[in-house]
């Protein structure tokens, strides 16, 4: 039970951070553009933008899942 709850709040995690990226890809020209800056804000992935954003999951789901997953097979049925 605590497996799944930590692997569904990775997967979310997980999931919520892959449609993030592209979409901060393609509302950064429309930002700078509003704000008048010259592209000072730009984002290209590398290694380290990539190795954070993993690392951001990670802490994201098992911090995310652990209370729920500890909390709740805590419970016993009543029986």
């Amino acid at each position: 039970l605590i497996g799944q709850f930590l692997g569904e709040s990775f997967l979310l995690t997980l999931l919520a951070v892959g449609l993030a990226l592209p979409l901060m890809r393609l509302a950064l020209p429309l930002v700078n553009n509003l704000m008048g800056l010259p592209e000072a804000l730009e984002w290209t992935p590398g290694w380290k933008g990539l190795g954070f954003a993993l690392l951001l999951v990670l802490a994201t789901g098992l911090i995310a899942g652990s209370y729920p997953a500890f909390y709740l097979s805590g419970f016993r049925p009543a029986g």
